[in-house]
């Protein structure tokens, strides 16, 4: 399975270098806003599955037990991300316009720029950026190796400061991730602001992260890495993780669209005004049929939430949906009339992946997938889910 998988991310990471190297020259600024799309949903999972680790320790999800290591493998390619946003820097220009602003922008647009100066300058940004990644970065390498030691001798003591780290890194990150948000995707607009984004762009992460959760769990269970005894009712647990959050993305959603639609205010409904007529229109209304009503629909069956198969093939989709999502936040920005479907797109897609597959494979090396010396993993080998 190691070959397999191992064969198939060099694949992806060559074909997508590949494409990414022709596309810079063919379209510059293409290649910046397919890649920007493509490294925030990543990031986005991968700060999502930090914060499902956490959660799972600070709750003391014994369910939890025998999935936290596969948990573990998407969090710790976090340190990786340090690398892949180096091209987002020398693209700065071409994605962001308060870089250098255009009077084309409008007399009010140039005067909010001007005002933001102290925040949105490249510099700072920069720094900005570094420091929310290396954040999440110090939480996972952390939250890692605690791991890992419990396998080796479990410790109380040990499983007490992941609590603790968890506790408290929680709140930390979650200041983190809106500050994160803000920055990468608001500023694509600098007239525009919500507060709701940075749990907007949590939810989707979570989602994502445990959407990839779901189907980590069925393709080790087949490859024998993982455990069968108890695997139903861990599946029924993150099943209904997954619904929760499939109405928790739906709810900030509609709220930031709701605050927005009664405040009407110019500084705001432009955001809305680009992705509400036209093709971006459809997408909006195929977005929330996509990531919430067909998911909702489905994940009220209990039986579905019991077959391992079943929850896979609803995970593969809503990662889909959640792609459809970021991308829903940035186009707009660079074609505001169209949607422009770009080769590109899927280059960025297949380089990021293959790295990050390759990543995980090289630090997970020789690992067990399951930390059978923590009471924790045969706990969650008795769990029953109840209705």
């Amino acid at each position: 399975m190691r070959r397999r998988w191992t064969t198939a991310f060099v694949i992806a990471l060559v074909a997508g270098i590949l494409g990414l190297a022709i596309g810079v020259f063919v379209d510059a600024r293409r290649f910046y806003f397919s890649y920007l799309t493509a490294w925030l949903y990543f990031v986005s999972i991968a700060m999502g599955a930090v914060l499902l680790v956490m959660t799972g320790h600070a709750a003391r999800a014994r369910w939890f037990g025998a999935l936290r290591r596969v948990a573990e493998i998407p969090a710790a390619t976090l340190p990786l991300f340090l690398v892949l946003v180096i091209p987002i820097f020398f693209g700065l220009d071409e994605l962001y316009p308060w870089v250098h602003p255009s009077p084309e922008l409008g007399e009010e647009a140039l005067h909010v720029i001007e005002h933001r100066r102290g925040w949105l300058n490249v510099p700072f940004f920069v720094v900005r950026t570094l420091l929310w990644i290396g954040l999440f970065s110090i939480a996972a390498v952390l939250l890692v190796r605690g791991s890992l030691a419990l396998d080796r001798s479990f410790d109380p003591a040990r499983r007490r400061r992941l609590y603790r780290l968890s506790c408290g890194g929680l709140v930390i990150l979650g200041f983190v991730l809106t500050w994160a948000a803000f920055d990468w995707i608001m500023s694509l607009d600098p007239t525009w602001y919500s507060t709701i984004l940075g749990v907007y762009f949590f939810a989707g992460g979570f989602s994502g992260a445990l959407a990839l959760l779901a189907i980590h769990a069925v393709v080790l269970r087949a490859g024998g890495a993982l455990p069968e005894e108890g695997a139903t009712e861990r599946h029924t647990a993150v099943g209904r993780l997954l619904f929760a959050f499939v109405i928790f993305w739906a709810y900030q959603g509609f709220a930031q669209l709701l605050i927005v639609w009664i405040a009407n205010l110019p500084a705001e409904v432009g955001f809305y005004q680009r992705r509400s007529g036209g093709a971006w229109g459809w997408v909006s209304f195929a977005l929330a049929i996509a990531h919430f009503v067909l998911p909702f629909l489905v994940l009220l069956s209990r039986r579905l939430k019991r077959s391992p198969r079943g929850l896979a093939a609803v995970a593969a989709w809503l990662l889909f949906a959640h792609y459809v999502d970021i991308y829903w936040l940035v186009m707009p920005n660079l074609t505001p009339g169209r949607v422009a479907v770009h080769w590109l797109d899927l280059a960025a897609l297949l380089a990021i992946f293959g790295a990050l597959g390759l990543f995980g494979l090289f630090l997970f090396r020789n690992r067990s997938l399951v930390a059978d010396t923590d009471p924790y993993f045969h706990q969650s080998l008795r769990y029953v889910s109840w209705p």
